[in-house]
């Protein structure tokens, strides 16, 4: 508090806590004390325990069931400066390459911390964030410098970092490339929540998963009744969180050819998540019939089926609907909206890119279309194309009320996608 109170040239917190309370510029300025607050130190391959676990169980069984579709979605949250996303990159292309030839592997690294996330994006680390990696990796993988190591670019294909609040921001969401991840780490991130706060992430997370998608946590943030929706396997040093399809009656604990034998016993009913704590991908807040077109009334069931399919990852199926939609009303711009979200998470981002040029086209003040094309760019590394788009984003919000909210995004308010954008911009400008 006294850096922020310096940063601002404040005598008191009375000033202070006013600032904090007023609006949109008391957004910005929590953002900046809980930056300043967050931790930022971490490490290549921290927890051999758990990398050893997603090396020998939860990689495998990740290709074995993907195997259809060839591709990967992993989520780092909390990942401060990319090590994390960087270390799992490293594991997935010197352990599985041959089993992974020709996939899709996306790795996105949320978190609130602009600063982190800007070295992460850079990829330069010093000596102590490499002092657990061998000196064969850190020949192959990096390259060094007089004051750094930088991560070699066959392993930062496919990774992207953006800001994201855990908290604040809605997940699952497609609109911000948070949704049917086969694996997501959160670790050493929710020591710092609630009880009631951990209980809404892990829900979350739990719905940003696919059926079978592993959770991975940090050790002091297991709370049993938090992660009563997910089997819970016992590793050798670790536990692991996997999301089941059909849920248990009772909390299961597996174990496989290496796992410990032995697991504490269940003592409670399983209870599936609560649903305002699961907002689907697609989830509509309630409007008003008034507020309805005729258009949307018309298109409303095929939405809501692409959606449902959504929900499940069924991406194949979305896609054909999406074209169908499209094929009803070629002038209908949030048909290729859908689209290019749909093709985004089948791994076609040039498609995607090319779906959200029309809807852009057809509707030239469609915000939600200019904000995801901007993270889109800014995954396949155009960041001169990508600060552009959330530009757009900005001038486009400017004349709208704040508690202006978007039905087709989460119900997210003007407000706080003008946040978004602004922190996805500060990223990407390395401000």
């Amino acid at each position: 508090v006294a850096k922020r109170l310096e940063a601002l040239n404040m005598s008191g917190c009375s000033a202070y806590l006013a600032l904090l309370k007023d609006g949109q510029a008391g957004e910005a300025e929590l953002d900046e004390l809980v930056a300043d607050l967050t931790i930022g130190e971490t490490y290549f391959f921290r927890h051999e325990e758990q990398f050893e676990a997603l090396r020998r169980t939860i990689l495998p069984d990740i290709i074995r069931r993907n195997a259809p579709r060839r591709q990967i979605r992993i989520w780092s949250a909390g990942c401060a400066t990319g090590a994390e996303a960087y270390s799992l990159s490293i594991l997935l292309r010197r352990e599985f390459a041959g089993q992974l030839a020709g996939w899709d592997v996306s790795i996105v690294g949320t978190d609130i911390n602009r600063k982190f996330l800007a070295q992460a994006r850079e990829g330069h680390f010093g000596d102590w964030a490499l002092r657990g990696t061998g000196e064969e990796i850190k020949s192959a993988c990096f390259v060094q410098s007089a004051r750094s190591w930088r991560i070699g670019d066959e392993y930062r294909e496919g990774i992207a970092f953006q800001y994201h609040n855990l908290v604040k921001h809605p997940y699952p969401s497609l609109l911000h490339n948070l949704a049917a991840f086969d694996l997501i780490l959160c670790r050493n991130v929710m020591i710092y929540f609630s009880h009631e706060v951990i209980r809404s992430c892990v829900n979350r997370f739990w719905s940003s998963l696919v059926d079978g998608g592993w959770l991975l946590v940090g050790h002091a943030e297991m709370d049993t009744e938090a992660f009563r929706a997910f089997h819970t396997i016992n590793a050798p040093g670790t536990v692991l969180f996997k999301r089941a399809g059909e849920p248990p009656k009772r909390p299961v604990y597996q174990t496989d050819g290496w796992v410990a034998e032995s697991a504490a016993p269940a003592t409670a009913l399983w209870q599936p998540p609560s649903l305002p704590d699961l907002p689907l991908l697609f989830r509509r807040p309630p409007i008003a019939p008034e507020a309805a077109d005729t258009k949307d009334a018309t298109d409303a069931p095929l939405t809501a089926q692409i959606r449902e399919l959504a929900d499940r990852a069924q991406w194949e199926e979305a896609e054909a609907l999406c074209q169908t939609l499209i094929e009803k009303d070629r002038l209908n711009p949030m048909g290729n909206f859908y689209h290019a979200l749909i093709l985004e998470q089948m791994g076609l981002r040039r498609e995607a890119e090319t779906a959200l040029n029309r809807a852009i086209y057809l509707e030239r003040d469609f915000v939600l279309a200019h904000y995801h094309k901007g993270l889109l760019l800014q995954n396949v590394e155009d960041f001169t194309g990508a600060a552009r788009s959330f530009r757009n984003v900005l001038t486009l919000l400017r004349p709208l009320a704040p508690d202006r909210r978007f039905a087709e995004a989460d119900g997210i308010s003007a407000a706080d996608l003008a946040e978004l954008a602004q922190m996805q911009l500060e990223v990407l400008e390395g401000t």
